[in-house]
């Protein structure tokens, strides 16, 4: 576990690459981004709405969406 402590310290609680690329003023540019959509987020985000849209939230920080497989006919 200790081992896994020590590689952890070395990333960046931000993006979690290594420091060595985003911390320095020459390796970040070697790095290039791309955007993409996480669907069980979006399930989570669109299940909490209906949720909240049918009354009043009081704390949704502390809401959680439990995501699980549709049934099917063979279960």
């Amino acid at each position: 576990m200790r081992e896994l402590d020590e590689y952890e310290e070395t990333l960046c609680p931000l993006c979690g690459l290594p420091e060595s690329y985003c911390h320095s003023d020459e390796r970040w540019q070697d790095l290039t981004g791309t955007v993409e959509s996480c669907r069980v987020t979006k399930i989570r985000e669109q299940t909490m709405k209906q949720f909240a849209d049918k009354g009043r939230v009081d704390y949704p920080d502390a809401m959680l969406v439990r995501i699980q497989p549709k049934k099917t006919e063979e279960q």
